[in-house]
């Protein structure tokens, strides 16, 4: 199974994230070139593992409620687009040289439970109160073969199902608590014992809004005419979760910016610090690398002399 966990440290706060809307973003871009269908490709190892997900899931797109998307060359209108639709990440529009573009997508999801809960007060292991709602119907508990903790399925009105449970250490931060949610859903056909155990469920209030990092999108590249690619140099993201007695409401905001103005017919810069390495044919390993700072770009002469 693919998995989108980064290795980093433990999240100190919530996070949240979702795939279908950094999708959408990319296939709508789509429309600025009518007839092409835009062949993105890895520029990292987050980005090949990403991209297998948008090869996968792209004829889903359509079926997910509450998605919609833009893309234009005029980074203004995207940008007074997504504060409309109630977020405020916004794209830099000094994108310097070329043709750029940018494209943007929101996910807005209200779902009302099947059965509303009560108000009342959730207390933690430190004894401190936060608001929390009580569902007697409408929700399930169950436990799995595959996790130690119960989890709780709540029914709602459109179809939607959510799930919550605990975790014993918070997922790392980046796109950890998303890979969890998936290999967790993926096991959830091996079902140990039924809910009669539990009398419904008292589950916290949530009111989250956050920007969340998604820098490894930056480099994913294209090519629209000729030798001119097209390489993502902005990539934005916001999530939003609220819920209470009677629902939630999920909602994600990605904003990417587009870069053209690369031509092949110009050099490539080589203007930081950079690995050297030597291979030679018949010889599996390197002969020789380096790793080269400033100090030591300097011209060497008459390189024949010992």
């Amino acid at each position: 199974m693919d998995t989108l966990e980064k290795q980093t440290e433990p999240a100190a706060n919530s996070q949240a994230f979702t795939l279908y809307p950094i999708m959408r973003a990319l296939d709508v871009a789509s429309d600025l070139f009518p007839g092409k269908t835009l062949d993105w490709k890895a520029a990292n190892p987050m980005q090949e593992i990403f991209l297998r997900f948008f090869s996968k899931h792209r004829d889903e797109l359509n079926n997910v409620t509450g998605l919609d998307a833009i893309a234009d060359f005029d980074f203004d209108k995207v940008n007074a687009w997504i504060r409309d639709k109630g977020f405020t990440i916004q794209l830099d529009p000094a994108m310097g040289p070329g043709n750029p573009f940018a494209t943007a997508s929101v996910y807005d999801q209200l779902v009302n439970w099947r059965n509303p809960g009560k108000v009342t007060t959730v207390h933690t292991e430190d004894n401190t109160s936060y608001p929390a709602f009580h569902l007697k119907n409408g929700v399930e508990v169950r436990t799995y073969r595959h996790y130690s903790h119960p989890i709780v399925q709540i029914a709602t009105e459109s179809g939607h199902s959510v799930f919550i449970t605990v975790l014993d250490a918070p997922p790392d931060a980046g796109l950890a608590v998303f890979d969890a949610a998936i290999r967790l859903n993926a096991g959830m056909a091996d079902i140990q014992s039924s809910y009669e155990y539990y009398k419904g469920a008292i589950i916290p209030m949530v009111n989250l809004n956050q920007e969340n990092d998604i820098s490894w999108m930056k480099g994913l590249f294209t090519d629209i005419e000729g030798d001119m690619p097209a390489i993502i140099s902005q990539a934005l993201m916001q999530t939003k979760l609220r819920m209470n007695e009677n629902g939630a409401r999920m909602q994600a905001a990605v904003a990417l910016g587009v870069s053209r103005g690369i031509s092949m017919d110009e050099p490539y810069v080589v203007n930081r610090s950079f690995l050297y390495w030597c291979t030679q044919p018949g010889v599996t390993l390197p002969v020789f690398a380096a790793y080269v700072t400033p100090e030591d770009w300097s011209n060497p002469g008459d390189m024949s002399k010992a």
